[in-house]
């Protein structure tokens, strides 16, 4: 393999494994804003809200095993 299609070549690699791990993580928290109760449909009329995470706050199953993990 030349040097001039290597140069090319593992930036491209890198940035294809980087989208692989982080694109589902961003369209995650993306949609944690969402007050719908489906993933796939955008409540517009009502979101962005933070209803998900005052649910995650009262949940004290979560709290106490992410205090555990911690």
């Amino acid at each position: 393999m030349s040097l001039r299609r290597r140069s090319w070549l593992v930036p491209s690699i890198l940035a294809f494994g980087f989208a692989f791990l982080y694109v589902p993580i961003l369209s995650m928290i993306v949609y944690s804003f969402n007050n719908s109760r489906l993933v796939t449909v955008w409540d517009s009329a009502h979101s962005p809200t933070l209803k998900w995470y005052a649910a995650l706050l009262r949940n004290h199953q979560i709290l106490d095993a992410a205090s555990l993990s911690l």
